[in-house]
């Protein structure tokens, strides 16, 4: 349409222009040679429709130059706009060629990445191959577990039937060992009554001798005479009522021992006086006893359980000559390791130095260890002497005697005397 618009213009331009020419003096001949116009004929008989035509030309004119101005704003708009798509298109060009290196970038990759194919599916292979093998192994490996496990079951169940022998094996020797006890406690009543009838026998000669003597007198050993009671039937079986120093008491199974009382009812089983006396000693003389009575010593751990199994007893220990501690005690046998039994401590005191930890300890010496520790760590080895220990070596009234104040437990020095003392107690076991 504008194109249409255009041409008419352009033929109305080429009128005026033309008619222009005729009216600056150019012949009639030639205007109408350049514009073939009407003859004369026309243009006489029709002068009012040429001026007419004219008119509208000029009107005409005039409407074009206005839709030229219009035309004109709107190619001004249709440049802008073209402009901007323009701009556009250039924006969607350079975005277009950048997702194109792109799209050749990625086609390099998936070049590349279909190269690596075969490389991959050759490593896929192989490890799909090991995996094979893997699992080949992994089902050796269960059956050998499976005969190893029956193999391991069968040996658990052979030495199971050992160990029951071995258990019923340790309970006919324990049945030995007790009765082997047994006939040793009656070996040793036997002894020690043979040892009462030779004091008997020696004890009435003395008293036929001291006869003749006072009566002048020819008795013979054989005259008839009210015989006297045995010798450990006319002891007392304990310190109660008897006065301080040695004396010989009567203990269970008809033993006779000499003891040491202090004159308050009180027997001594231990006293440490001046280090003369080494108690770094074994588990067969802690169990019968050694020093000297008259000076340090220790009573026995035989002697001290049947003593103490026979009727309740206390214990009391005094440092310095101070009493820093009272116990209900009793101590097992033997076969049980001379195991200590109701250690309680007695209200009365406080248990300064808490030479007890716990009932039921054993006692342990440098040769038989019974104690918390292995052989490396047995606190008879750490704290030179015997003792009933719980996880503390060094609370022990038998260690060397220059060690008193160290392994006591105390930080108070000086410690120059230890004295345990036994008696018949009130409380019940």
């Amino acid at each position: 349409m504008i194109t249409q618009k255009c041409r008419k213009l352009f033929a109305v331009f080429f009128i005026v222009v033309q008619i222009c020419a005729v009216s600056s003096q150019s012949t009639v001949d030639d205007f109408i040679s350049t514009t073939n116009l009407p003859n004369e004929d026309e243009l006489v008989k029709e002068p009012e429709q040429k001026e007419n035509s004219l008119s509208i030309i000029l009107s005409e004119i005039q409407k074009i130059q206005s839709n030229t101005a219009n035309i004109e704003l709107k190619l001004k708009k249709n440049d802008e706009i073209i402009a901007r798509q323009n701009a556009e298109l250039e924006n969607k060009l350079r975005l277009l060629k950048m997702q194109v290196k792109e799209v050749n970038k990625a086609n390099e990759q998936l070049i590349d990445y279909k190269n690596q194919i075969p490389a991959l599916n050759a490593t896929i292979n192989i490890q799909n191959e090991e995996i094979s093998k893997l699992e080949t192994q992994i089902n050796e490996n269960s059956n050998e577990r499976m005969e190893t496990e029956t193999e391991h079951n069968s040996k658990i169940s052979d030495l199971t039937n050992r160990l029951d022998e071995c258990q019923r094996e340790l309970e006919e020797k324990s049945e030995l060992t007790e009765r082997l006890y047994n006939c040793e406690t009656k070996y040793n009543d036997v002894s020690y009554k043979l040892t009462d009838s030779e004091e008997y026998l020696e004890y009435t000669k003395s008293k036929l001798r001291e006869c003749r003597t006072t009566n002048g007198k020819n008795y013979t050993e054989t005259e008839n005479e009210e015989t006297p009671k045995p010798l450990a039937e006319s002891l007392p079986s304990f310190c109660l009522n008897l006065t301080a120093g040695i004396h010989k008491i009567q203990i269970p199974k008809g033993r006779v021992s000499d003891v040491v009382c202090d004159g308050d009812g009180w027997m001594i089983i231990q006293r440490r006086i001046n280090g003369n006396v080494d108690f770094n000693r074994n588990w067969q003389e802690y169990k019968d006893g050694f020093g000297d009575l008259n000076d340090e010593f220790w009573f026995g751990l035989d002697k001290l359980h049947l003593v103490t199994s026979s009727a309740p007893h206390e214990l009391i220990i005094l440092i310095n000559r101070e009493a820093v501690g009272s116990y209900n005690f009793r101590i097992g046998g033997a076969g049980e390791m001379y195991k200590l039994y109701k250690i309680r401590n007695n209200a009365d005191f406080a248990d300064k130095y808490s030479f007890f930890k716990n009932d039921e300890e054993i006692f342990t010496t440098y040769d038989e260890n019974n104690g918390p520790g292995d052989d490396d760590t047995n606190c008879a080895n750490y704290a030179y002497g015997g003792w009933w220990y719980s996880n503390v070596c060094e609370i022990n009234p038998n260690t060397h005697y220059d060690y008193l104040n160290r392994l006591v437990g105390s930080d108070e020095y000086g410690i120059h005397q230890i004295t345990m003392m036994i008696r018949p107690s009130t409380d019940r076991y």
